[in-house]
């Protein structure tokens, strides 16, 4: 017995989906211009398969990293609050707010730790060169590593999908006899 409609386009969708995750993960490291960030959201991406209905499925490429859309298409410029700073480490080793490892990246704006120093430590760590201090950054540019590779997943894989689908298609409607052999059925990805 040969597979359901479904079952097909479950398939497609997961063979597509781990072809769109592995692309991601690739483009991540090649566009990246912070290894530690890009591999942080290179090993936290995932694929989630929602069942729309009985027939339909849909797959999702997901991270938990809150700033991974901002990563992904870029930002405007920001700018501290009054009487505040933005602070940045020159090497994240030194950063304690994420403890200097990539894996402590925060997930959730809500996560974001601040900097609680006097102002003596904010100076030497200022004067030593390690620690950044401004009231305003420009716009931050974008790492578009889903984009890259989607025309190139859709060249590979479109052609396939199609005639599988409108083969599966054909079938189910002939073994229901609603088809006599003359029809063309053409699905296009």
């Amino acid at each position: 017995m040969g597979l359901t409609p479904s079952e097909v386009v479950r398939r497609m969708l997961l063979v597509m989906a781990e072809e769109a995750l592995s692309q991601a993960r690739s483009n991540l490291l090649l566009l990246s211009t912070d290894e530690r960030r890009a591999r942080a959201l290179r090993n936290d991406l995932r694929i989630q398969v929602v069942e729309v209905d009985e027939v339909s499925s849909e797959a999702h490429v997901l991270t938990d990293f809150y700033w991974a859309v901002y990563y992904h298409d870029g930002r405007g410029p920001i700018r501290a609050r009054p009487g505040k700073f933005l602070v940045f480490f020159r090497d994240p080793d030194d950063d304690p707010r994420i403890n200097g490892a990539a894996r402590n990246y925060p997930k959730r704006a809500s996560d974001v730790r601040r900097l609680d120093l006097t102002k003596g430590e904010f100076s030497r760590l200022l004067r030593s060169g390690r620690m950044v201090a401004t009231k305003r950054v420009g716009a931050a540019e974008a790492h578009p590593f889903f984009e890259v590779g989607f025309a190139a997943l859709q060249a590979r894989y479109g052609p396939k999908v199609s005639a599988i689908w409108s083969e599966c298609v054909r079938d189910s409607l002939a073994a229901d006899d609603l088809l006599d052999g003359e029809e063309t059925i053409t699905f296009s990805l």
